[in-house]
């Protein structure tokens, strides 16, 4: 037995569908199995068509999400290497103040307890002068006092 559906029609070639091509059948038959056969054809490429707008937009999503990821690891990138360069500024400020604190053997002024201090080695060679000290030094070195 062969039947074929094709378009919700039923032909046969051995006498059991209603569109059968036995017997003198196809001269009836063909033509309307043949134009039945191009509407499915046609809504299987119509369907074809529309799968390939879904797939060109899925695409064109995949490529957008791509790039955004592209441009966020970028961003993360460039935060690390900002990250980076600023601990290094910070470790290079800090070697700095140690190396500045070593030459003049004076520990380093830091917070309101040090404040009105200046670098200034007294007159034994240890230890901070007040500001006010100085200044009032100099006015005496200079005769304003």
């Amino acid at each position: 037995m062969t039947s074929y559906t094709i378009n919700g029609n039923n032909y046969s070639s051995d006498g059991t569908g209603t569109r059968d091509m036995l017997s003198g059948g196809h001269r009836t038959w063909l033509l309307p199995m043949l134009g039945d056969a191009v509407i499915v054809a046609g809504q299987a490429a119509a369907d074809a068509l529309t799968a390939a707008g879904h797939a060109t937009t899925t695409a064109a999503s995949a490529s957008a999400a791509a790039t955004s990821a592209t441009a966020a690891a970028a961003s993360a990138t460039a935060a690390g290497t900002s990250a980076t360069n600023a601990a290094s500024s910070a470790s290079a400020a800090a070697a700095s103040a140690a190396a500045a604190s070593a030459i003049t053997g004076l520990p380093l002024i830091s917070g309101s307890a040090d404040a009105g201090k200046v670098i200034s080695v007294d007159a034994g060679g240890s230890g901070y002068v007040l500001a006010a000290t100085v200044n009032h030094l100099y006015n005496i070195a200079t005769g304003v006092i």
